[in-house]
């Protein structure tokens, strides 16, 4: 099987998954990956989009497969998938796809600030060192402490007030 139609192969593999399957995976190993870990795999896949997981296989691509296995997404739930190794390189690909939180923090409150603190009951606070906001669950009166985004971990910090978001 020459290198493209192994992509091809993997590609019908991830499309054969049901959307919420799907999705549920994607969201998990974006979730697992570091930010540090996630520029190296967004890099070597720029670099070798065919080839890169190639040298991967046995350490990163088993954890992979072995963390949707142990989050009750695998073969044991869903017979039909057969052996998750067809699986794995697709959904990381997919997974480097989607922004981290604090990409889309920054991406979409630049765009358009009052559509973010409307649609997710936010206020931001976005500059070259970091972004904070506040979460309003029950709308503006909500009260909730503060968080600093790092990548896509939300990280309390009880220093911040709600007046400086």
């Amino acid at each position: 099987m020459t290198d493209q139609e192994l992509f091809d192969h993997h590609q019908q593999k991830l499309a054969e998954i049901p959307a919420d399957l799907r999705y549920r995976m994607i969201a998990l190993v974006r979730s697992k990956i570091s930010p540090k870990d996630s520029a190296m795999v967004r890099g070597e896949i720029a670099a070798a989009p065919l080839t890169w997981w190639h040298t991967h296989h046995l350490f990163f691509g088993m954890a992979v497969r072995n963390s949707i296995r142990q989050a009750g997404l695998g073969e044991v739930e869903h017979a039909w998938l057969g052996n998750l190794d067809d699986f794995w390189v697709p959904i990381v690909e997919a997974a480097m796809d989607w922004p981290t939180l604090e990409e889309y923090l920054r991406t979409e409150y630049s765009r358009d600030p009052d559509r973010v603190m409307s649609d997710h009951w936010l206020r931001v606070s976005i500059d070259a060192d970091s972004v904070q906001f506040y979460i309003h669950p029950s709308g503006f009166s909500g009260d909730t402490p503060n968080y600093v985004v790092e990548g896509n971990t939300l990280r309390h910090d009880p220093r911040l007030s709600r007046n400086e978001a």
